[in-house]
């Protein structure tokens, strides 16, 4: 939505049919979460006259609201899919077309897990449980034989006759429109080629339920595809490979922390074109299965292993510069092995630590190991007869290290 003047034109376009059911279906299920104002102007938009301009000061006017207060109400209602907005915008002026659709049907409302859960959110157990009753659809009888008379027993058509194909057209429906939802299925796709496996495994229905809970929940496309990986079933047939119950178990795992998967993590503040920079550089720009990749020439990673990078990003909170440092430490000091307890805990120590970027989680990791080794030499100097031969090792105790020596540290152990 384009916030509007008061002086700019409109016009509406009915696009579907209104009956006096959608009335009560309005009031039952959208009116709790678009307000009584965005119903107002609701109302308004869809007993206007469909086609004619009009001037947003005359609807402003009779709907005594402010342009920002008609702003927020349309939003509402394109946010639910009752208004889609268009608008074209010249030197002086902007005409506003808004199409204007019926609310769904309540097998389609409550079928939606967007709009039934926020309506839930929004009305409390109680009042939801009397709606549930309310629109419950009633069961067949069982035991009975049907009787129903066909179309064709009744109105016995000719089909020879011209008039049955030349009269269709196309009339208006009864359909919503679309709730739009920022789900990118590029990235989607992606991730999940990353991961092993691809979108195409999975049915048109899967990929829409998918998108729906992913807004749900509030989750990015990739961090999306991490959760439908570890609920796919590859053994079951295309359209019921996803374990919808696993899927959103994991979703709302992923949910409760604000830090899981951070699109935008602290880039690292490295100079220079040495290998270690380079190395820096590129675990800031991939993805830590795909890093897992370079270290292992090209190959793809265990599923083992991806669980643990997956389980790092998403349950530990780590961004995936830090995984990739903490993935790139762990192999160099435990003989190339991803031990996933070793990797974990170092991870929540990181997380503790609050790093943000490689570099960091690098002089981290590095810091931490020479603290234990000067430990180590502590604890066995203190097992061994003191040498009075040995006074000049002393004062390196207590000399600060620099930073180009830690660089250098660095680099002789990454290179």
């Amino acid at each position: 939505m384009k916030r509007v003047c008061a002086d700019d034109l409109f016009e509406t376009h009915r696009m579907s049919a209104y009956s006096s059911s959608d009335e009560q279906v309005l009031e039952d299920c959208y009116l709790p979460l678009i307000g009584g104002m965005a119903f107002a102007v609701f109302e308004s938009l869809r007993s206007a006259k469909p086609e004619e301009l009009g001037v947003h000061e005359r609807l402003l006017s009779r709907l005594k609201v402010s342009t920002g207060e008609f702003f927020n109400a349309v939003e509402a209602l394109e946010a639910v899919g009752l208004i889609r907005t268009f608008v074209k915008q010249d030197d002086k002026l902007a005409c506003f077309i808004y199409c204007v659709y019926s609310p769904l049907a309540p097998a389609e409302f409550f079928n939606d897990p967007l709009l039934a859960g926020t309506l839930r959110k929004y009305v409390g157990e109680k009042e939801y449980s009397l709606l549930k009753r309310k629109y419950k659809a009633g069961a067949l009888p069982e035991g009975f034989e049907e009787a129903t008379a066909s179309f064709l027993s009744v109105f016995m058509p000719d089909f020879e006759d011209p008039i049955y194909l030349n009269s269709r057209f196309g009339a208006v429906g009864h359909g919503s429109a679309k709730v739009r939802i920022d789900f990118d299925y590029r990235s989607f796709g992606s991730r999940l080629q990353e991961l092993g496996s691809s979108e195409d495994m999975l049915s048109e229905q899967e990929l829409a339920k998918i998108e729906r809970i992913a807004a749900l929940y509030r989750l990015d496309s990739a961090t999306m595809a991490d959760c439908v990986y570890e609920s796919l079933g590859l053994s079951r047939k295309k359209g019921q490979r996803v374990d919808f119950e696993t899927l959103s178990r994991k979703c709302g795992n992923a949910a409760k922390f604000a830090y899981t998967h951070q699109e935008s993590a602290a880039k690292s503040e490295i100079s220079g074109e040495s290998a270690l920079a380079s190395k820096i550089r590129l675990m800031d720009q991939v993805s830590p299965v795909t890093f897992l990749g370079y270290l292992q020439g090209g190959h793809k990673p265990s599923s083992s292993d991806v669980r643990l990078v997956n389980r790092l990003a998403l349950e530990i909170g780590l961004p995936d510069s830090v995984v990739n440092a903490l993935v790139d430490y762990v192999l160099q000091r435990n003989h190339n092995v991803l031990s996933p307890a070793y990797a974990e805990k170092v991870g929540a120590a990181l997380m503790r630590a609050g790093v943000k970027n490689a570099r960091d989680a690098m002089e981290y990791l590095n810091d931490s190991s020479k603290r234990k080794g000067a430990k180590a030499v502590a604890s066995k100097q203190k097992e061994q007869p003191i040498q009075q031969a040995a006074p000049v090792a002393q004062p390196a105790q207590e000399e600060e290290i620099s930073d180009e020596e830690v660089d250098k540290l660095i680099d002789s152990l990454y290179n």
